[in-house]
């Protein structure tokens, strides 16, 4: 959300499963702990729920810094960064997107924001 941090959802002492650290769905380890997924991944997050390699879609959807911080309610142009919370899909709107291929910063920040117009992908994280 716009003020709701992947810091705080996903905070290393929130769950006991979320410190045996991160994997794709076909087993790739990602990072190994919480702080690792701040750092660099290990590989990047670029395969569906299903395990398969993404590639006719890119970007993802996140408002998140590569420090898993909410990016913020406004960007460069006075205009939140978050597709108006997710429930926009505005061209009068805009939001914070990450590359599936990048496994350092990019992943979540690109640093440039779209028109929430354009589907994107999205990242899911589950404990356990």
């Amino acid at each position: 959300t716009e003020l709701s941090s992947v810091v705080d959802r996903l905070h290393p002492n929130a769950s006991p499963e979320l410190q045996a650290g991160y994997m794709l769905p076909d087993g790739p380890m990602i990072a190994t702990s919480f702080m690792s997924l701040t750092q660099g991944l290990m590989a990047a997050i670029n395969k569906d729920e299903h395990g398969s390699v993404v590639g006719d879609q890119l970007y993802v959807w996140s408002n998140t810094s590569d420090q898993g911080e909410a990016m913020g309610l406004v960007d460069g142009m006075g205009k939140p960064t978050s597709c108006e919370n997710w429930h926009s899909a505005s061209l009068d709107h805009v939001g914070e997107r990450g590359y599936v291929t990048q496994a350092q910063t990019a992943w979540t920040h690109l640093g440039s924001v779209q028109h929430c117009s354009t589907a994107y992908r999205l990242y899911c994280f589950q404990a356990g």
